[in-house]
């Protein structure tokens, strides 16, 4: 079983490229997309995660996410391991 805190940057990357980009709702996509790549994540990880884009990195919905360097990104990995 593949573990949201394994998940390495290209996983992210291609999670957060396949986001639609026409949805500027607060991370309504992301939240779906995490759970189909992810089997076993907890709701409270993704609810600090989202907190973390928005508080950390300055995204706010599904197409700022889009938009995340691979720096933003390799960040969220840390964040996860932390």
């Amino acid at each position: 079983m593949k573990s949201i805190y394994e998940a390495n940057v290209r996983d992210w990357k291609k999670l957060i490229k396949s986001l639609d980009k026409h949805n500027d709702i607060d991370f309504e996509t992301f939240k779906d997309c995490i759970g189909d790549c992810f089997d076993d994540v907890d709701d409270m990880v993704v609810d600090d995660l989202c907190e973390f884009f928005s508080n950390d990195l300055g995204a706010y919905s599904d197409v700022e996410l889009r938009d995340l360097s691979e720096e933003e990104i390799e960040s969220v990995i840390e964040y996860l391991k932390g």
